[in-house]
């Protein structure tokens, strides 16, 4: 009975969590009643549905129309990645367009046919016409390839003949330098544009060659003639020296003063979308190019702070996944997968010792050489049957790593376990079929259920869980179909790594069993872990990061920043529910299902 209450107590302190969570981001989201914040549903000019976020200030009415700015997100990326710059510029009176682009989010499936420019361009013609937006003051800013889209859009609305938005700011992206035939030009004429190029940028700012060598380090991007040509109006000559971070470099066209700026914060790229400096500048630009006469300064932000709420949810999130589950065991149904004691771990201890460190450093090398290999191989290898390139990817590696782990198993058992006694029955390795097929019922119930949390935060509050690259988020039902198609490898890799970490490694550490349990999380995390302190740190010395000669190598560092806690929590829930249970099966589905639909749903539909 104690333990029955303890659970049903972690259940309230779990759903706590993700209500604080909702409301918490929910309040700041609205800035306590100054933002008025709309799921919107549009049809762009090349016919598809456009989804995105509106973010509204009180101050602007049709009365007293507002300037606005599109908000575009980066590649693998959606909406809800931009939304701290999205509040601090409603915050200061700029009505505010977040948009998924084709493939991503809740937008339809992206195809080489479909410039990403029309998304940002449907979008403006969106804003455009709403009678609180002041149609002569519309801007446009994107990360990472969002800034190529609004590039894009540039295009299209020149070609078009409308929308005649006029400003623009690139985050983590070049703007066009050169024309067609490759001499420097002024694409965007009078219009005011600004960039900001982070000094350790792992994607841009380098001028690379046809080879992927770079020709610069990111942190000398200020010292090279392209700085000069962008902020020259076209011609690098205009400038003496280097260019000046923060300056504003004017020029008269058609009788307006244009401008151009630049700033170099010391940051990496994928940081862009939470840094408190990086929004600091976006800010000041948009106050400087499209004023809004605020006089709120742009360093009170409180965008980071509702990261952090959301973050709270994760927390919330995976704790109500394993209580839940347990709770469930409690049940007539689900009560045969109950042990009758709670399954206790060995010390670690003889030739033991050995297999346990060499089996994980072994493990967590071969994932290490095969994370870029696997990645390279397999990018932007896409069909109609799997248009996602991250869960192919992310699933053969995991599946590649999960047959190496079998082999260790393998020969741990033959050489260690076999003659220690173990069973691989009764430590729960063989499968019992007759409770198989509860053991498949109760992961998909516990998935379905704890997943409702966030569609509840997204029903009620217009928020989800995440923190930076990790994002639980809600998701349309065609989603649905791909994490089916993908889902075989993530359920391979995480039902291996439970039997690993509960049948086969299961041990005290200086008598402490959280020991055994934390290492297993690092050591399970450590692949990824490994490749970015290499690449940063090659980075942060030489300028140049250690592996970006191809696009997937510059990726893997993006994808690691959200498996790196994602491969740390799977242990501990497998570890939770293995105990009440002696069942590593049903911790390795639940790990293997939400994994994959994190997976998918945060990442691109390309065909």
């Amino acid at each position: 009975m104690k333990k029955k209450s303890k659970n049903r107590v972690l259940i309230w302190v779990s759903l706590l969590l993700c209500l604080i969570s909702m409301v918490g981001a929910w309040a700041l989201q609205i800035d306590f009643g100054n933002i008025t914040v709309k799921d919107v549903r549009t049809v762009a000019p090349n016919g598809k549905i456009l989804p995105g976020t509106l973010y509204v200030p009180a101050t602007a009415t049709a009365e007293n129309p507002a300037p606005a700015v599109v908000n575009i997100h980066g590649w693998w990326k959606t909406r809800e990645a931009e939304q701290s710059l999205s509040l601090e510029l409603a915050r200061r009176g700029y009505v505010v367009f977040n948009i998924d682009m084709s493939g991503h989010g809740d937008n339809e499936i992206w195809d080489d046919d479909v410039s990403r420019g029309d998304d940002v361009y449907g979008a403006l013609k969106m804003l455009e016409d709403i009678v609180y937006v002041d149609s002569t003051r519309i801007g446009a800013t994107g990360h990472s390839s969002g800034g190529s889209a609004i590039d894009a859009a540039f295009t299209t609305a020149q070609n078009a003949g409308g929308v005649n938005f006029i400003s623009m700011l690139f985050i983590g992206k070049d703007p066009t330098y050169r024309d067609a035939d490759g001499n420097y030009n002024n694409k965007y004429g009078g219009i005011d544009v600004g960039g900001i190029a982070s000094q350790y940028d792992d994607w841009y700012y380098n001028n690379a060659d046809e080879n992927g060598e770079w020709r610069n380090a990111p942190r000398d991007y200020l010292k090279t003639e392209y700085a000069r040509a962008f902020v020259g109006f076209g011609d690098p000559s205009n400038v003496d020296g280097n260019v000046v971070s923060g300056q504003y470099y004017t020029q008269e066209i058609d009788g307006k003063t244009a401008s151009r700026v630049l700033y170099n914060p010391v940051q990496i790229h994928s940081w862009n979308v939470l840094s408190p400096t990086v929004i600091k500048y976006a800010v000041e630009y948009f106050e400087n190019t499209i004023p809004t006469g605020t006089s709120l300064s742009s360093s009170n932000q409180i965008g980071l702070l509702r990261e952090c709420f959301t973050a709270i949810g994760i927390v919330g999130f995976f704790m109500f996944a394993v209580c839940f589950c347990v709770a469930l065991l409690s049940t007539p149904t689900f009560a045969p997968l109950k042990t009758d004691e709670a399954v206790a771990p060995v010390p670690l201890s003889g030739k033991g010792k050995w297999w346990f460190w060499g089996g994980l450093t072994a493990s967590a090398l071969f994932g290490f050489w095969t994370l870029r290999p696997i990645g390279e191989f397999f990018y932007v290898k896409l069909t109609p049957m799997f248009p996602c390139e991250l869960p192919a990817i992310l699933g053969v590696w995991g599946a590649v790593s999960a047959l190496f782990t079998v082999i260790l198993l393998a020969l741990n058992y033959h050489f260690v376990g076999k003659k220690n006694g173990q069973s691989l029955l009764d430590s729960g390795v063989i499968p019992q079929k007759k409770t198989l097929w509860k053991t498949i019922v109760l992961a998909l119930i516990v998935v379905t259920v704890t997943y409702s949390l966030v569609f509840l935060a997204n029903y009620l509050f217009k928020s989800d869980f995440r923190f930076w690259a990790l994002a639980i988020r809600a998701f349309t039902a065609d989603r649905i179909r791909l994490i089916l198609t993908y889902i075989l490898p993530f359920l391979v890799f995480y039902i291996v790594n439970s039997v690993a970490v509960n049948c086969f490694n299961y041990y005290t550490i200086c008598g402490k069993e959280w020991i055994n349990l934390a290492v297993l999380s690092v050591f399970n995390a450590l692949p990824c872990i490994i490749y970015i302190v290499i690449q940063y740190t090659a980075f942060l010395s030489t300028g140049y990061s250690m592996w970006h000669l191809t696009e997937a190598a510059q990726a893997v560092p993006g994808w690691s920043y959200a498996l790196i806690p994602i491969l740390m929590i799977a242990p501990i829930i497998s570890r939770k529910i293995y105990k009440a249970t002696k069942n590593p099966y049903l911790g390795g589905l639940i790990n293997g299902i939400i994994m994959a639909t994190i997976c998918v749903t945060n990442t691109v539909v390309n065909l």
